[in-house]
């Protein structure tokens, strides 16, 4: 109602924000807001911006106040849905000594700065496992250039990936194809598991991760890290879950048990005195008492108790144009980045619209550069109408391949994001400038 600062919220208010006219997004506020029960499906993609959480949190409100929350056939606001643990088991974790934290999107600022930006340690060793740090985190050229504050890198993985071209070290790791292992569908949501199957030896001198600790552990004197074989362990991670572990084997999948309810917070809203929710009222905080208490909780920013839009910066002289990345059907984030034959089902270009295009010179299929001050990507442009005016996206994941002048030649997204954190610890990977020229 505009009691805070004097500006009623209307669509009229939001359709310049949004794009969206306001006729529509009263159309829309009214069906929704009149269907019973409805759902609302937040992406992520809008969570990772400047003040992103502000998103997903008007999206659990407009569950909840419309009355969605708790019944079949709504749901909460979340992104994936019917998700929840399936009860398989997972390797045990030790106890952390160091408690310290620092948010994911600012590694290559804490690489860089260490103790001298306020940040808890200097990094003097890296030790990357089954991850492409380097090329998904964001300011891809910052984190290279950062690493002469690096004393030791190890990588171990099965590709050369844009973090073990690093590595001073390489540990050559198996893929699943080389072991057995238990997979479970994304986030839970499936009642099943997948017994996966070895299908080839290990390869050359590939070894199975925890084989690779194991032998670490021995070398600097921690005993019992691992104390039971291969099979006993997925017996373990099985037990209680699955009955016959022979039969899941030799089958390759079994059913589980469903849940007592698959309705997310269902026993919260039909019994509220016995079941709680997990905040400081008990109950479904609109206005978030926690942060109220605590405005500023992860030292990266205050977060309003409420949901609130908070304006993004607007504009940007140098760099006129709005950059975003997209998802690539030829690859999972950075899997798959080295396959030339899957690449060709959905080529990396930069997607601009036929306006920004025409002010600056460039044709559809034309070699550009994509820049601004955090980095340079080179690529083919892809002249479209299905992009908005103002904006440019490119599908992450591809890796990042600088030249002798640290310009990326492989349209690595990373290469253009700024190393910039959310008030809630997100990454801005959708708040970013650039400028598209000819290369």
């Amino acid at each position: 109602m505009g009691e805070a600062d004097g500006i009623v919220k209307t669509p009229e208010w939001a359709e310049p924000i949004t794009g969206i006219p306001a006729e529509t997004i009263r159309r829309l506020a009214i069906e929704f807001g009149s269907a019973k029960p409805a759902a609302i499906q937040g992406g992520y993609a809008p969570g990772r911006t400047a003040y992103g959480e502000q998103f997903h949190r008007a999206a659990y409100a407009l569950a909840a106040i419309t009355g969605n929350t708790g019944v079949v056939g709504g749901n909460s606001g979340a992104s994936n849905g019917a998700t929840g643990y399936m009860g398989i088991g997972g390797l045990p974790a030790g106890q952390n000594p160091i408690d310290s934290q620092v948010s994911a999107p600012l590694l290559a600022d804490f690489l860089a700065k260490g103790k001298e930006g306020g940040y808890p340690a200097d990094i003097k060793l890296i030790y990357s496992s089954g991850g492409d740090i380097f090329n998904q985190a964001p300011n891809a050229k910052k984190i290279a250039d950062s690493l002469d504050n690096v004393e030791f890198i190890v990588g171990q993985d099965h590709f050369m990936t844009p973090t073990v071209r690093h590595a001073d070290i390489v540990l050559p790791a198996t893929t699943f194809w080389e072991r057995n292992d238990i997979h479970l569908p994304w986030a839970g949501a499936g009642h099943y598991a997948i017994y996966m199957k070895q299908a080839i030896e290990p390869m050359y001198e590939c070894r199975n991760d925890i084989d690779i600790f194991a032998d670490l552990a021995l070398r600097v004197g921690i005993n019992g890290y691992n104390n039971q074989t291969e099979e006993e362990w997925l017996r373990e991670f099985a037990d209680g879950k699955i009955d016959d572990f022979d039969a899941f084997r030799e089958n390759g999948v079994a059913r589980l048990p469903e849940p007592e309810d698959a309705v997310a917070f269902a026993k919260q809203i039909r019994d509220p005195e016995n079941h709680p929710f997990s905040t400081p009222t008990g109950k479904l905080e609109l206005y978030s008492t926690m942060i109220a208490d605590n405005p500023d909780p992860f030292g990266l920013g205050e977060i309003s108790p409420i949901p609130t839009w908070v304006p993004h910066a607007e504009d940007n002289a140098a760099y006129p144009l709005r950059y975003c990345s997209s998802k690539s059907r030829a690859r999972a984030h950075s899997v798959h980045g080295n396959q030339p034959k899957l690449a060709r089902v959905d080529p990396d270009d930069v997607w601009i619209n036929t306006q920004d295009a025409a002010a600056r010179g460039i044709e559809n299929g034309q070699q550009v550069k994509v820049f601004n001050e955090h980095g340079a990507t080179l690529l083919p442009a892809r002249v479209t109408d299905d992009v908005a005016p103002g904006i440019v996206t490119i599908k992450e994941g591809a890796w990042f391949t600088p030249d002798g002048e640290g310009v990326d030649t492989e349209g690595c997204a990373n290469a253009i994001t700024e190393d910039f954190s959310a008030p809630s610890g997100a990454t801005t990977y959708n708040t970013n400038f650039v400028e598209v020229q000819p290369a």
